[in-house]
């Protein structure tokens, strides 16, 4: 009866602790592994989403009487650079 009980012991405790609290910890720090892994994984490929791909520019357009809208269609959504030649002409600042 003794050596019953003695291995019911020793199987119910791994170096002191019960084999429950140990079971816990580990799975605790699987799915630790796998949170943390997900975040660095979703970082790297949000990160080579954003990257911009730069390319030669030959030249930059001069563009006079541009629209807010054509400038976001043509130029900003693309990152296309340009020089708009009279955006100046009515400020205020420009007559003093």
């Amino acid at each position: 009866m003794q050596i019953a009980n003695l291995t019911t012991t020793l199987h119910s405790f791994i170096f002191g602790v019960p084999i429950i609290l140990v079971s816990s910890f580990v799975t605790f720090i699987f799915i630790l592994i796998i949170l943390i892994s997900a975040y660095l994984l979703k970082r790297i490929l949000l990160k080579n989403q954003r990257k911009l791909i730069w390319t030669p520019i030959d030249y930059i357009e001069r563009r006079s009487n541009l629209s807010y809208e054509e400038f976001v269609k043509e130029y900003a959504s693309i990152g296309k650079p340009v020089i708009i030649t009279d955006i100046v002409k009515n400020w205020k600042a420009s007559a003093k």
